[in-house]
């Protein structure tokens, strides 16, 4: 079955809304679509407007549209571990703690300042000196620090306690 003939029926097959309809394509698929229907459903979390897929052949986060071709965002997952609060005389600081998963790797940190998580093209690359080449970003970054929080809603809270060693006293 040629290109033109298989993207038909599988247009045909939407505009139906008949699964059953759409054939998946016997060559390589495109780096930022998948066909998330032939994943399967405990492989696959959704948010409001994400998916994340932990299938190793599709790993990433998605943004939402047709469940058949949504349009994938990147190529690994963030698992934050722990949110820790350090008190400050003016301020306090928040930092993560955490890993990232990539389909056959994953890179852990320990120090992910809130800024640079808040800040979609700092937190690129902080994946990026993290995970090197291996990391990509298919779609704008812009989401990023956004998805993330989506799918990481039970991070273990710890609020640091200034005991004061550091402190020197006259003597």
């Amino acid at each position: 079955m040629n290109y033109l003939n298989h993207s038909i029926q599988n247009a045909q097959g939407f505009v139906s809304n008949k699964e059953s309809d759409i054939i998946p394509s016997e060559s390589p698929s495109v780096e930022n679509t998948n066909d998330l229907f032939l994943v399967k459903e405990d492989m696959v979390e959704e948010s409001d407007e994400f998916y994340l897929v932990r299938d190793p052949n599709s790993l990433g986060y998605y943004i939402k549209g047709d469940r058949r071709l949504p349009n994938r965002m990147t190529n690994f997952i963030v698992e934050i571990k722990k949110q820790i609060k350090y008190p400050d005389e003016k301020s306090s600081q928040t930092v993560y703690s955490g890993r990232i998963i990539l389909a056959d790797d994953s890179e852990a940190f320990e120090y992910l300042p809130n800024d640079t998580f808040c800040n979609a093209k700092e937190l690129e690359k902080f994946i990026g000196n993290k995970c090197g080449i291996k990391a990509k970003f298919l779609k704008s970054t812009s989401l990023l620090p956004v998805v993330i929080r989506d799918f990481n809603n039970n991070v273990e809270f710890i609020e640091a306690v200034d005991l004061g060693y550091n402190n020197l006293s006259s003597i």
